[in-house]
């Protein structure tokens, strides 16, 4: 739980018998820790199989393998859950293995919970890919903003996608509504009154999004991608560790000529997955449109922080038509190789039209006076 610092860390740290080290945990090259992304307050439970149980402080249970992976977790009502006037969570205790393949855990509510041993998969949701579709906000009148994602799940059990604003949980969830034969993925979308009073024509506006299942597995972070350590599991509502800085949100919809600058309806990395260890593939899905024809799209830039692309990826030939009416699915991939280290990648998609206007440079909002 941090071994004496000022701040717990919440890593899960296997130390060698009778191996030599010194200073903390998280320091020693002897060690090797697993971040469970939450202060630990609970000693390790074992079961005659070498799996490991913790409990950390944000109520959640997990499993690990022997050789520290995590194989399962579950997440349990809090004190907060139970009283939103409450900030701290009440399970405190560590876990009692009984016979059957059964965990016991006692809680501050007054519950003793029997988990079976073999927790939830840990089998997370995919945000293939979201976006604001044609919305707009404004400065001067209230405005309506729809927010879509399309989303996949191994066991399909999607509850909700959670709407945040600069890591702040905004209380919006998004709705189930369908299904996308193109992506094979489910829709889930709403839409929200937006009041003029809270936007200013001269910032930058964009949202994030989180999909939760049944049994508490999050998603990545959209419209983020994190790179970890193998095996290593990061709270996915956790502002990233640093945000680039994004360009004003005020685009020209209309030119003199009465052209119209072309829209990002939604995007995303589908199926990417890189590692610290590893390296991996990172993909950029866009589904772009343009009020004057999509015969009028000229270019389409793709710019990813901080793996090294700062002006831009020309995607423009990977275009895929007749997907999708009165759009057009722009998909590319590139390879990462291993040591990039742990960071939180931003993706920027910037459309130009023939005439030369462009879209607001996606995910920010597009802000009109």
């Amino acid at each position: 739980d941090g071994m004496g610092q000022d701040e717990p860390i919440g890593k899960l740290f296997s130390i060698p018998s009778g191996g030599e080290g010194s200073g903390f945990p998280d320091e020693d090259p002897n060690c090797k820790g697993l971040d469970l992304g939450s202060w630990i307050q609970s000693s390790p439970a074992l079961d005659n199989e070498g799996n490991i149980y913790m409990i950390t402080g944000d109520n959640t249970v997990f499993s690990i393998s022997p050789d520290g992976v995590i194989i399962g977790r579950m997440y349990l009502p809090s004190g907060k859950d139970l009283d939103p006037q409450r900030n701290e969570y009440w399970i405190r205790p560590t876990g009692a293995i009984g016979p059957n393949k059964t965990l016991y855990v006692g809680c501050w509510d007054g519950v003793l919970y029997a988990l079976q041993r073999d927790l939830p998969s840990i089998d997370e949701p995919c945000l293939l890919m979201a976006g604001f579709m044609r919305s707009e906000l404004s400065a001067s009148v209230d405005s309506k903003l729809e927010v879509r994602a399309l989303v996949t799940d191994p066991e399909s059990n999607v509850v909700y996608v959670e709407v945040y604003y600069e890591g702040i949980d905004l209380g919006w969830k998004l709705e189930r509504a369908g299904f996308d034969d193109v992506a094979n993925a489910m829709i889930f979308t709403k839409e929200f009154d937006v009041p003029a009073t809270v936007i200013d024509s001269h910032m930058s506006y964009s949202l994030e999004l989180l999909a939760v299942d049944a049994v508490g597995n999050e998603s990545q972070l959209w419209p983020y991608f994190s790179v970890i350590s193998e095996g290593n599991t990061r709270r996915a509502y956790k502002a990233p560790d640093w945000r680039a800085t994004r360009d004003a949100a005020l685009a020209m919809d209309e030119d003199i000529d009465g052209n119209h600058a072309p829209i990002v309806l939604m995007a995303g990395n589908p199926y990417s997955k890189i590692t610290h260890e590893h390296g991996g593939d990172l993909y950029v899905a866009a589904l772009v449109t343009d009020p004057d024809g999509i015969s009028d799209i000229a270019s389409v830039r793709w710019k990813f922080y901080p793996l090294g692309v700062v002006e831009g990826e020309d995607i423009t030939q990977y275009a895929f038509h007749g997907l999708y009416k009165d759009a057009v699915l722009y998909f590319y991939g590139v390879h990462a190789s291993p040591g990039s280290g742990e960071l939180a990648i931003e993706n920027r998609i910037l459309v130009v039209d023939k005439s030369g206007l462009a879209s607001t440079q996606f995910p920010a909002i597009t802000v009109v006076p």
